[in-house]
């Protein structure tokens, strides 16, 4: 059924909606474009971050390395002596004071000599050497204000700067080079070590200078960058490992331990900074295939993370990735805003309209309300009905034109029942006139359903259940049939018919009323209706069946016979040609005596062509035989026909004589 919508609400709801429309389509419109302002805010703000981010390391990642041109420079100038430790701890503990984001300079030197200073955990700095004075070992020591050695602190033997990694690193390379980021056993932080080697005037190398940065640095700018209001940023090596990241997460695992690792990013405990890096990996597959600026974007737990990912750089081995990710929420608080406002003067406008679209649609609907009651009275039969003029001119029309319908409708109502009795009349007559017809046809007619039950049936099927037409209608075959194997193969026939929508002949049996099974040559036609249905005519074909049985039966008889025929004939010729052939064979045999006269040897001649021509007809009867029995192969062949009939009369003449008959034959020639 379609549904009805009322005029009421056919003139309020799209007055509704036109407004609705226009504020919402403005809303939709200023809402696209804040979004788009976010996604531009949003990409220049990371492309800031990550500069200013660049920036500060690449200034970090500078002072090591001019710190340790400087160094090397003083000793080429021989400002500095390699052999006056006391000066060199001095020197190098003023440069510790001046530096504050450097954590140790040293300096190694071929002949196993080492002199630095470390900046401790408490901020004070620590003096270490290793010289022949102390048998090489290295000593840490504290120093006082003027950086002289206050305190032996700790002394590890046999302590070699030449077998270092950071020495052979530089002396490999012979080149300034970054380390690899390591942890700081005395203040169990990251941190990573810039080293140069250290030649003399001639080109051989003297030693290597090393400045260690602590990553810490890096951290605290991190945190005191604002990334949106929740964003954070962090910075990965290309194998993954955290260097460092805007938040509290640990970049240790157990920072406690002295041999504490470090922390994998997809590892971070930072969930943020987790899902960014395995977004990262699924992304690109490994963190060192990362060669460009990237900005993207990815989902967490269905908020938008904004995404920009920048390699760092330098000639001296610093290779990591700079990462800012940004929640999209951080800048949707205006745009949520102004969609609350959005939403709120929908409400309103919604509410206006619809209050003023109440009121004018009542003013229009009376004199429709009018006409409407006026037409329910006509469709419950109703038909003097007039309905009143109102204010609108429309309306006037509309109630002037029901008012000529409602009186064209009656004179027509009238009439229209005089023509229906008529056809009804007509309808009853054709309907028993097609009872009549299908009732007296003898053959089974019937329409069924798609479940088997009858829609129709004529007075032979009736019968042949030994039921009433009326009792058949609604129900099936298994009602009246107790043969199950029937019955199932009547509905496959009707599930075939209407299934393939193709005509469907069988032959079936039916075992009717009184038990007697009759056969049936059945034709069901699917019928086009808007339920499937099948028209099914049957013949009843029981006499042609007993036909057929008793003609298979005489068949069979026959062919006995035949055989009975051909073994009777196979024994005769058996018989007779055993003694027949003895009497040609002597007949022959007296043929050749020369003893004989005329009339005896005549007479012999006459013996071998009986004989012959009895032992000729013997293969004649069992080439009809053959012949019959369709064994017989027929050739034709030339024989010569005045002896044949020579042989035939002197046969016959012989009989004749028998019987006291003169016979004489003679040809022409």
């Amino acid at each position: 059924m379609i549904f009805q919508l009322p005029l009421r609400w056919a003139l309020i709801i799209p007055f509704v909606l036109q407004i609705f429309a226009a504020v919402g389509i403005t809303s939709y419109v200023s809402i696209r474009n804040g979004e788009r302002a976010v996604n531009e805010v949003a990409g220049q703000l990371r492309r800031e971050i990550v500069a200013r981010i660049a920036q500060k390391l690449s200034d970090l990642v500078k002072t090591p390395l001019q710190v340790n041109r400087m160094n090397a420079a003083a000793v080429g100038l021989n400002l500095l002596d390699l052999e006056n430790i006391p000066t060199l701890e001095r020197y190098f503990w003023n440069q510790l004071r001046q530096f504050d984001e450097l954590t140790f300079i040293s300096l190694g030197t071929e002949k196993g000599i080492f002199v630095g200073a470390e900046r401790l955990g408490d901020g004070t700095i620590a003096i270490s050497r290793c010289t022949g004075e102390t048998k090489y070992s290295l000593e840490t020591w504290n120093s006082d204000e003027r950086g002289n050695r206050r305190q032996l602190l700790q002394s590890k033997p046999n302590y070699d700067p030449r077998h270092r990694s950071w020495y052979e690193m530089a002396a490999t390379t012979g080149q300034p080079k970054w380390s690899e980021i390591y942890v700081m056993q005395t203040t169990n932080r990251l941190s990573i070590a810039a080293n140069q080697p250290i030649y003399n005037a001639q080109g051989k190398m003297i030693g290597v200078v090393s400045v260690d940065l602590a990553l810490t640095d890096i951290n605290n700018f991190l945190k005191e960058l604002q990334v949106g209001q929740t964003g954070q940023t962090f910075i990965v090596d290309r194998s993954g490992l955290l260097v460092a990241s805007s938040t509290d997460t640990k970049l240790l695992i157990n920072p406690s331990e002295p041999t504490s690792e470090r922390r994998q990013a997809v590892a971070s405990e930072s969930p943020l900074i987790e899902a960014t890096a395995k977004y990262l990996i699924a992304q690109f597959g490994q963190f060192d295939r990362i060669q460009t600026s990237q900005q993207l974007d990815f989902s967490l737990n269905g908020n938008r993370q904004f995404l920009q990912v920048a390699p760092l750089t330098d000639n001296s081995g610093i290779d990591w990735l700079i990462v800012v990710v940004i929640p999209e929420a951080d800048f949707m608080s205006e745009i949520n805003a102004n969609t609350r406002n959005t939403i709120f003067l929908c409400v309103v406008a919604l509410g206006i309209a619809t209050i003023m679209g109440f009121f004018t649609s009542s003013w229009i609907l009376q004199p429709i309300l009018h006409l409407s009651r006026a037409s329910k009275a006509i469709a419950r039969g109703d038909l003097d009905q007039q309905v009143t003029s109102g204010h609108l001119k429309e309306i006037n029309v509309l109630a002037n034109a029901f008012n000529h319908m409602a009186a064209q409708l009656k004179t027509s109502f009238s009439q229209l029942e005089i023509r229906v009795e008529e056809r009804t009349r007509q309808l009853q007559k054709q309907r028993e006139f097609l009872r009549t017809v299908i009732d007296s046809n003898p053959n089974l007619i019937f329409v069924k359903n798609i479940t088997g039950q009858f829609v129709l049936a004529n007075q032979a099927l009736a019968e042949v259940y030994g039921t009433t037409v009326e009792e058949i209608i609604g129900k099936t075959d298994a009602d009246f049939n107790p043969h199950p194997a029937e019955v199932a193969k009547y509905l496959e026939g009707d599930r075939q018919a209407i299934t393939t929508g193709l005509a469907q002949i069988s032959e079936e049996t039916m075992t009717n009323a009184g038990g007697e099974v009759r056969y049936l040559h059945t034709i069901r036609i699917p019928l086009p209706s808007a339920t499937p249905q099948v028209l099914g005519v049957a013949a009843d074909v029981t006499d042609r069946k007993q036909f057929e049985v008793q003609l298979q039966q005489a068949k069979e008889t026959a062919d006995a016979a035949n055989q009975a025929k051909s073994e009777f004939l196979a024994n005769m010729s058996h018989e007779l040609r055993t003694p027949l052939n003895g009497i040609l064979g002597y007949a022959q045999i007296l043929q050749q005596a020369s003893d004989l006269n005329p009339k005896h040897r005549h007479g012999i001649q006459i013996i071998e062509q009986a004989g012959s021509h009895l032992l000729a007809l013997i293969n004649d009867i069992l080439d009809l035989a053959k012949i019959e029995a369709r064994k017989m192969e027929l050739r034709p062949k030339d024989f010569h026909f005045p002896a044949f009939l020579n042989g035939v009369a002197e046969i016959t003449r012989i009989r004749a004589e028998n019987q006291g008959i003169d016979f004489d034959y003679s040809h022409f020639k």
